[in-house]
C-alpha cells in the first residue's frame, strides 16, 4: 500500500471515529445548526498517527439570543477535548486557543472588511473552501459551504457569458501570501534557543509542500476552467483533496504531465518524511545536510507547480489575472 492510500485510509478512519463520538452528544446538540469540520492534514486525507487535528465550528444562525451561550460553549469544548483525549489525538494547538464558535453571517458580512483578518473570518472561510472535512452537522456544513461560495459568485447573474471567478482567485492568493507572512512574522519574533528555530524550519518545510498544494492545486483547477467554472464546480472542488484538484486541472493537457508526475513524486517523498512524530522531524532538521536537501526538494516542487500554473494560465489566457 503506497503512502497516499495509507494516509487516506487512516485519515478517513479517524475522522469517522471522531464523527461517531459527536453523534447524539448533549453538549453538541445544545448548538443546533452547528457544523464542525476538520482542516489540515486530516482534511487533506494525509494524516499520520502523529498528526494533531484542527477543528473549526461554524453556526448557521444567530447566537445572540441563545441562553447560557458561554456555558454551553464551555461544555461543547470540554466534550471535544474529552473525546479527543479518548481517541488519543494530540492536544489541541496552543492550549485550545482556537476553539471557538463562529457565526456564518459574520464570515459573510465581514468578507473583505477590516475585521476579516484579525477576527479569523478570512482563515475560516478559506479553510472551509480549500481544506475541510465535516465531522458533525453535514447538512448545515453543506449549506454554509454553498452560502460562502455564493458570495464569490454574486456578479454571475449579470455576467453569465463572461464571468470569471477572479474574486475567489484573489482571496486564495491572498491566503497563500498571508500564510507566508505569518511564517515571517513568527520567524521575526525573539526566540529562546535552537529548538524554536528548528520548529520554524519544519513549519516552513510543510508550508512549501502541503500549503502550497492546497492553494495552488485549487488555483490550477479554477484557472483550467476559466469561463465555465460555476458554483456547482466549486462545491465539487471543495469535496476533493488538493492533490485531486491539481490532477483534474491537468487532465488532457500533455504539456503539464511531466511536471505533474515530478511534483507528485516529490510530494510523496514529503509525506514519507513527515510520517513521523514532530520530535523526530525536528531531529532531522538538526542536520545541515538534511535541511539543504529538504529545501532543495521543496524548491523543486514549487518550480513544478509554477510550470503547471503557467502552462494552464497561458492556455486559458488567465495569467494577467494572476499577476495584476
Amino acid at each position: 500500500m503506497n503512502i497516499v492510500t495509507r494516509k487516506s485510509n487512516n485519515s478517513s478512519m479517524r475522522l469517522a471515529q471522531l464523527s461517531s463520538k459527536l453523534e447524539r452528544s448533549p453538549a453538541v446538540d445544545a448548538f443546533p445548526n452547528l457544523a464542525i469540520f476538520a482542516t489540515g492534514s486530516y482534511a487533506r486525507l494525509e494524516a499520520s498517527a502523529h498528526s494533531d487535528i484542527d477543528l473549526f465550528f461554524v453556526h448557521d444562525g444567530s447566537l445572540d439570543s441563545m441562553a447560557e451561550r458561554r456555558t454551553k460553549s464551555l461544555r461543547l469544548f470540554a466534550h471535544l477535548i474529552d473525546v479527543a483525549d479518548k481517541l488519543e489525538f494530540p492536544k489541541f494547538s496552543n492550549d485550545g486557543e482556537y476553539l471557538r464558535v463562529v457565526q456564518k453571517d459574520d464570515i459573510l458580512t465581514n468578507l473583505g472588511g477590516r475585521d476579516d483578518d484579525h477576527l479569523n473570518f478570512f482563515t475560516t472561510r478559506m479553510l472551509l473552501l480549500l481544506e475541510s472535512r465535516c465531522v458533525h452537522g453535514e447538512h448545515v456544513y453543506l449549506r454554509i459551504v454553498e452560502d460562502v461560495i455564493a458570495s464569490y459568485f454574486r456578479d454571475y447573474p449579470d455576467h453569465k457569458q463572461e464571468f470569471s471567478p477572479t474574486f475567489l482567485i484573489n482571496d486564495i492568493l491572498r491566503f497563500w501570501k498571508t500564510l507566508c507572512l505569518n511564517y515571517e512574522h513568527r520567524r521575526n519574533q525573539p526566540n529562546d534557543g535552537s529548538t524554536k528555530r528548528i520548529k520554524q524550519k519544519t513549519k516552513n518545510f510543510k508550508l512549501k509542500f502541503s500549503r502550497m498544494l492546497t492553494c495552488f492545486g485549487s488555483v490550477a483547477l479554477i484557472v483550467a476552467n476559466r469561463n465555465c467554472f460555476r458554483k456547482p464546480d466549486l462545491v465539487s472542488m471543495c469535496k476533493n483533496t488538493p492533490r485531486q484538484r491539481l490532477e483534474t486541472a491537468c487532465e488532457g493537457r500533455l504539456s503539464t504531465q511531466g511536471n505533474l508526475s515530478a511534483a507528485f513524486d516529490l510530494y510523496d517523498w514529503f509525506l514519507e518524511e513527515t510520517d513521523v512524530p514532530e520530535s523526530d522531524l525536528m531531529d532531522k532538521f538538526q542536520s545541515t545536510d538534511y535541511k539543504r536537501v529538504a529545501f532543495s526538494k521543496a524548491d523543486e516542487f514549487g518550480d513544478h507547480i509554477f510550470s503547471i500554473i503557467s502552462d494552464i494560465a497561458g492556455e486559458t489566457d488567465y495569467m494577467r489575472y494572476l499577476v495584476i
